[in-house]
């Protein structure tokens, strides 16, 4: 469906007994702005969910969302949790961290640039560039964590984070993506205030806080 028009997401969710929302950007592109996906995209399928009498809406959203975070990306998705429970109360929000599997946006983006850059940036003061914390969870859990509140009573109107087993840092993320794709680069430190000079080729690769 074409969530930015109504009638496109109304047909999409008709009949629908459960609806689940996991679209979501991490580059604003033309009409494809956080604003016109994460809210009012949200807001539009909660809106006809609703309308089109489905009992249950689960929306994947992000953790650590906060409408006070510096990022544009962050804030969008706090403001489009807020336009989906305004429309659907008893939705169920699941905050995932960095989501991986076959056909991910940031593993596999990271694989790529290992194959086209000699060096990996890691972003940071140089005395703790790639130390951002992260739980990546794999796609497949997360499947499974929807499919099981939409079979459990109770989880209406509530919030659920998830990630995975393992917490690590973003320098040990790429060294394992480097070490699984067998390829050796130098790792270079990125002040964060230059990477967001240039956050047009950097962008999927920052680690979102």
């Amino acid at each position: 469906a074409n969530i930015r028009d109504d009638g496109s997401v109304a047909a999409a969710v008709s009949g629908a007994d459960a609806v689940i929302n996991a679209v979501g950007t991490y580059r604003q592109s033309g009409k494809q702005s956080y604003k016109a996906v994460h809210i009012d995209g949200a807001r539009r399928i909660a809106s006809a969910a609703k309308a089109g009498g489905a009992k249950r809406l689960v929306h994947i959203s992000g953790i650590g969302v906060d409408a006070e975070s510096s990022s544009a990306y962050v804030r969008s998705k706090a403001a489009g949790e807020t336009s989906i429970f305004e429309a659907f109360p008893n939705a169920t929000i699941m905050r995932c961290s960095v989501v991986f599997g076959r056909e991910d946006s940031v593993l596999n983006r990271l694989a790529a640039f290992a194959r086209l850059s000699p060096v990996m940036p890691l972003f940071g003061d140089p005395s703790d560039a790639g130390s951002s914390k992260l739980q990546p969870v794999y796609v497949a859990d997360v499947a499974e964590a929807v499919r099981t509140v939409l079979a459990k009573t109770g989880s209406e109107g509530r919030i659920y984070e998830l990630g995975g087993p393992h917490v690590m840092t973003y320098r040990e993320l790429v060294e394992t993506v480097l070490r699984e794709a067998d390829r050796k680069r130098i790792l270079v430190p990125v002040p964060f205030a230059v990477a967001k000079m240039i956050a047009g080729a950097l962008e999927f690769l920052l680690p979102v806080a």
